[in-house]
């Protein structure tokens, strides 16, 4: 998934979340946090494998710590501790627990429904997923990231999941567009 298939329809789906805590949450925060995964795990992977030459052995694919449901849970902890600062953790944890959900559902549809477009040997290991998401609760090992290099991240972006993916993200926040202006704390500076 991309960055509109992770904005609108995490937004779809955590409204719930939303519309239940108006007063602590911040939609830019929420925005982030469906995003902040890829940025951290991502970047530290290709940035790692560029120092390096090859990717470290603690952080071997590009969903790693941000990837994992303790990282959520942290933010969870400071929006506990913090009332000054609880419409940005909260939203941040929401926004980050629906990348993750998101990021190993689309996964499962990938596999399941569009295998044929998929790159040769390209797999589910559902026992590895959890282990990352989970992580270090089931272990320390991350999964591999299938991916040889940055160039080869973008080529496999043309895969008809990720671009059914965005336009449906697209339409959810096109849909979600009077309900994001009503949310007027995006428009305002903290």
């Amino acid at each position: 998934m991309l960055i509109f298939g992770h904005l609108g329809i995490g937004l779809q789906l955590s409204k719930p979340f939303i519309q239940n805590n108006k007063n602590n949450f911040d939609l830019k925060w929420f925005f982030l946090g469906c995003l902040l995964p890829d940025i951290i795990d991502k970047s530290t992977f290709y940035l790692t494998k560029l120092y390096l030459g090859y990717p470290h052995a603690l952080l071997p694919g590009t969903r790693t710590l941000g990837h994992t449901f303790i990282f959520s849970f942290f933010f969870f902890i400071l929006y506990k501790k913090s009332k000054k600062f609880a419409h940005v953790f909260f939203p941040l944890m929401i926004g980050i627990i629906s990348h993750i959900f998101l990021d190993h559902i689309g996964d499962t549809i990938a596999v399941t429904f569009f295998s044929s477009s998929l790159p040769a040997g390209t797999t589910v290991n559902t026992s590895e997923v959890l282990q990352g998401v989970f992580w270090p609760f089931l272990g320390f090992h991350f999964a591999e990231t299938a991916y040889t290099d940055l160039g080869d991240h973008f080529k496999r972006a043309s895969l008809p999941h990720l671009w059914i993916s965005e336009i449906l993200g697209f339409l959810a926040l096109t849909i979600n567009f009077k309900f994001i202006k009503q949310n007027r704390r995006i428009f305002k500076k903290d």
